[in-house]
């Protein structure tokens, strides 16, 4: 990766950018996650004062909604709802 962008893997860590983000954010983490853990989503939800950590317990890195479409919908849909609509009225 390095040679095409530039930098390396090791030079990228979003732990230092996320609360510069200055918007809400909603983190979805799935329990089993073979690439992020626990450690790591805490890390980036405690750099993202405004941001919203959701997890869901066995699920892996990219198969949260059909690991768990309902709960999914239930955090996903509101957190939306509101920072969109909150966004179309500024």
């Amino acid at each position: 990766m390095s040679v095409r962008l530039g930098f390396g893997a090791d030079d990228v860590r979003p732990v230092d950018r996320i609360g510069k983000i200055g918007k809400p954010l909603m983190l979805l983490a799935g329990g089993s996650d073979p690439f992020i853990d626990r450690g790591q989503m805490a890390a980036l939800h405690n750099a993202a004062p405004a941001s919203e950590l959701v997890w869901f317990e066995g699920a892996g890195h990219v198969d949260l909604l059909r690991y768990d479409e309902s709960r999914y919908r239930k955090a996903v849909l509101p957190f939306l709802s509101k920072n969109i609509c909150q966004a179309s009225h500024v």
